[in-house]
């Protein structure tokens, strides 16, 4: 039995409670809260603020009707707005300059662009009939564990429940409190303005967090609303430009092909950035047991929502170079703050910040869902400590995930500098979405048979490789230090798992250590493991 895989006991033995001041057993709580709970229902403790108890399917007070299991909730509006949602963040309002900057042109940025998200719809494409070949909860590892064996899964996993997914998170927590602070001009000096911002940062993200431990819908609502105020922020610009453009005319009408890049290197850096801004594609698998028909609905919603990110995208670009000279645009920091300046009167300048802030929170929205997902599968296939895998019995969410992603970011966003970390982030990434590539062309070559609900073109997975292979080989060559980092980073999880995975047995302490945390867990947070009734 793997080393994480520690007991959890659902029914109590018999014997009864005891005055004894020493600290009581998992049996004596269990039993405590039963008899605590014989006066009042379960919904009356739930609502009274007290610890629901935990229940037992041998117990006679065990409700008929509860199950403890995900349930399909994500309709395909949810998956689209899921997706498009995870895709747009702050790239599209920060990158266009680091494209242009490397295109050397209006047309090759916008066809730079173009590329980036055919590459996006590529890999969504691919990772739809992993999904429906592996219908597991978990994503790139679950396909990449079930392909290739337990050390490529938890290497993927280590690589983003490990550094990856925490620190994108508390990125895009400061980089959203950032924005508020500055629009409302809070902070009266760089001391106070960095701790309001932390505090602003933390805030977002257990409000988010608690909201989804409510329910899988919750959260799913969340993400409806906020991507909706993403599609309007871009669509206020796009409208911008149209009337900018009617009243003075195109700002780049004459440079649209003038001083293109030929260096093969600027163009694949330029193409770099772009794929930055069209990451995200792959979170909804992650989620792939809580979506309603998932054979129709997840690849349907990954192909609607790539393109229509990519439709927005390109024309979000068009409404920057309609309005920006070309020079002012690399020049500057913030294209869409420059943008602002050129279109909206100084009254409501604001509200360009403001779509910077809607658009990060809906993607540490999304972090927050898929992180806990990967954390919970990881533990349901024993490589995390089994409390990360159990479901409040109640709401059917991974709380115990959700709260330790939120100690966890809110700590990372008091640890100072983070931003000069962001960059391992993409690489890490890209050698998980290679990964996950051959994992779909292993697959279909060596199990031609196994039922494929969805089977797409090999032209897909071709030419997501392409584009890996640049994304993976160019920092090699223009940041050969940085890119080994990210890769002993990626690596450092092989042993990890040697050391505390793959060995049957830990040493007692640290197993005493985990069965106490698990308990602890259960009784806080009401949880129980999905297959309960199989537990002894």
């Amino acid at each position: 039995m793997p080393s994480f895989d520690v007991q959890l006991r659902h029914k109590p033995r018999s014997g009864e409670l005891n005055g004894s001041l020493m600290e009581p057993t998992y049996d004596q709580l269990f039993e405590l809260q039963q008899t605590e709970r014989l006066s009042d229902s379960s919904d009356d403790v739930m609502e009274s603020g007290d610890t629901a108890p935990l229940l037992s399917p041998d117990n006679e007070k065990y409700p008929s009707n509860v199950k403890v299991q995900l349930k399909r909730q994500m309709s395909l509006v949810n998956c689209v707005t899921f997706v498009m949602g995870s895709m747009i963040g702050s790239g599209i309002f920060i990158s266009p300059k680091e494209v242009l900057l490397h295109s050397g042109s209006v047309g090759a940025s916008l066809l730079l662009w173009g590329l980036a998200g055919l590459w996006g719809l590529c890999g969504g494409i691919t990772i739809s009939e992993l999904s429906t070949v592996i219908p597991k909860e978990g994503g790139f590892y679950m396909y990449i564990l079930e392909s290739f064996g337990a050390i490529p899964g938890f290497v993927v996993m280590w690589s983003y429940v490990g550094f990856t997914g925490y620190l994108s998170m508390a990125v895009l927590a400061l980089t959203a409190a950032k924005y508020v602070s500055e629009s409302f001009q809070l902070g009266s000096c760089n001391s106070s303005s960095h701790w309001l911002e932390v505090t602003i940062a933390v805030t977002v993200v257990l409000a988010l967090s608690a909201l989804n431990c409510i329910s899988m819908k919750t959260g799913a609502r969340v993400m409806d609303v906020l991507t909706y105020g993403k599609v309007a922020a871009l669509g206020v610009i796009i409208s911008g430009a149209i009337y900018h453009v009617a009243l003075y005319g195109h700002a780049n009408a004459d440079n649209v092909v003038k001083g293109t890049s030929t260096d093969p290197a600027q163009l694949a850096l330029g193409f770099y950035a772009a794929v930055w801004a069209n990451t995200g594609w792959d979170a909804l698998p992650v989620v792939n047991e809580e979506i309603v028909n998932v054979n129709r609905n997840l690849p349907l919603s990954v192909i609607i929502g790539v393109l229509l990110v990519i439709t927005l995208y390109i024309t979000t670009n068009l409404a920057y170079f309609a309005v920006i000279p070309m020079e002012q645009m690399l020049n500057s920091d913030a294209v869409a703050m420059t943008f602002s300046n050129y279109v909206f009167p100084a009254p409501i300048a604001w509200c360009v910040p403001f779509f910077v802030v809607v658009s990060t929170v809906g993607s540490i929205n999304s972090s927050i869902i898929t992180l806990s997902r990967v954390m919970y599968s990881a533990a349901r296939e024993h490589n995390l400590p089994q409390f990360l895998g159990l479901l409040n019995y109640k709401r059917n969410t991974p709380m115990v995930a959700i709260a330790l992603n939120a100690i966890i970011t809110s700590l990372m966003c008091f640890a100072g500098n983070i931003f000069l970390l962001i960059r391992y982030v993409v690489y890490v990434s890209v050698m998980t979405i290679t990964l996950a590539t051959f994992a779909m062309l292993y697959l279909r070559f060596s199990q031609p048979n196994r039922p494929r609900p969805v089977k797409v073109s090999l032209i897909n997975p071709f030419v997501l490789l392409i584009g890996c292979a640049f994304l993976v080989f160019l920092p090699l060559v223009k940041e050969p230090v940085r890119s080994l980092v990210g890769l002993l980073l990626y690596l450092a999880g092989i042993p990890i798992y040697l050391t505390l995975v793959r060995p049957k047995r830990l040493p007692h302490w640290l197993e005493e250590i985990i069965r106490k945390v698990t308990v602890f867990f259960q009784l806080l947070f009401a949880s129980l493991p999905e297959d309960h009734k199989e537990m002894t």
